[in-house]
């Protein structure tokens, strides 16, 4: 009788840790689809203009690598320094070959002075998005784009960014190319 009840309370306290084990890793929804925070458990998210102000964002790299044929590496690199903004940008290219690009391969670089206007832009376009902890992502290996934020009190964990929506990142990547020209 005790190695019965014995049994019963291990497939219990099995199914209970299971149970627990997918809604902690899968998440779990609530008052109308939002996300329900564990206290205590990692992952948290910060959203971009509510928990991070733009007198917070001190960096933000936007990159895109391909090593298959026609390979090509372009990066965005936003910064502050000394009080002013701004925004280098290099493109690599290896036309009809495979393989990562090196800075033999630079097709253009630039450091561009950004004007408060400017500043702003950039900001109207990473507003809204999210940043959460890095972590593994099923876009490994892909060609990106890979985006990051680095802001004050981040401590060095909280800084892979998501643009609030597709038309964000498309209105984000047509404000680099206008700093190009």
């Amino acid at each position: 009788m005790k190695k019965k009840m014995k049994k019963n309370a291990n497939k219990f306290l099995s199914f209970f840790l299971c149970v627990i084990s997918v809604l902690l890793l899968t998440g779990c929804t609530g008052n109308g689809g939002a996300d329900v925070k564990f206290p205590g458990f990692g992952g948290s998210e910060k959203k971009v203009g509510q928990d991070i102000q733009k007198e917070d964002v001190k960096e933000f790299f936007h990159t895109y690598e391909n090593i298959n044929y026609g390979a090509y590496y372009q990066r965005h690199h936003f910064y502050t320094e000394d009080g002013a903004y701004y925004c280098a940008y290099e493109y690599r290219e290896r036309e009809n070959e495979y393989g990562p690009c090196t800075e033999a391969d630079v097709t253009a670089e630039d450091v561009v002075l950004l004007t408060d206007e400017q500043w702003q832009q950039f900001w109207d376009c990473i507003k809204d998005g999210t940043v959460k902890k890095r972590g593994s992502s099923a876009e490994s290996g892909s060609s990106g784009p890979w985006s990051y934020l680095y802001w004050s009190n981040d401590k060095g964990s909280i800084q892979e960014y998501s643009f609030a929506s597709p038309e964000k990142m498309v209105a984000f990547e047509n404000f680099c190319k206008s700093l190009e020209n």
